[in-house]
């Protein structure tokens, strides 16, 4: 858990402490991470409006909020692993799939937030934004073992494949 908090205060501590974690215990938590964010986002796009069947369908769109978060999870994982090894990065897939889970927690922690301070919507997101983006920045430079230039065209990729996917399907983004 201290490896999260650093992460998000103190990138390189936080993958410091990354790096001593065991192979299993870093996956382990990273689908706990992906699944957290699963959890957030249904309660930050939760509806009651469903009169008949509602505990079911209640409970249907909270398993797949969180199979979907990790799902989405692995696949951006796997495009920026795969993009970063067309740039000749030196990073695992684990490495890129922590990292990406980390990077997360801010958006987590903000969706969270706004459903107490609904006031200041865009504050809060845009800076969760920004403290995500800067935990997959500074990831993927450390693991990628890569200039800043290939990490912003990796992260460009990424961001391509998000409004794509924002675009496709809209009512499963934020």
């Amino acid at each position: 858990m201290k490896s999260i908090f650093y992460s998000i205060i103190w990138s390189s501590k936080g993958f410091n402490l990354m790096v001593n974690e065991y192979e299993d215990e870093l996956f382990n938590k990273s689908y706990l991470l992906f699944g957290l964010f699963g959890v957030v986002n249904f309660l930050f796009n939760f509806d009651d409006t469903y009169e008949t069947y509602k505990y079911f369908f209640h409970l249907i769109s909270f398993l797949l909020s969180v199979l979907i978060a990790i799902i989405f999870g692995f696949i951006s994982s796997y495009i920026l692993f795969k993009t970063g090894k067309i740039l000749s990065g030196k990073a695992t897939f684990l490495d890129v799939f922590a990292v990406l889970a980390y990077s997360f927690v801010p958006l987590s922690i903000g969706l969270l937030l706004i459903l107490f301070f609904k006031d200041t919507y865009n504050l809060i997101l845009y800076t969760s934004y920004l403290i995500a983006l800067k935990i997959l920045t500074f990831g993927l430079l450390r693991y990628n073992k890569y200039g800043i230039i290939k990490t912003l065209i990796n992260i460009s990729v990424y961001i391509a494949f998000f409004y794509l996917l924002r675009f496709i399907l809209p009512q499963l983004m934020i």
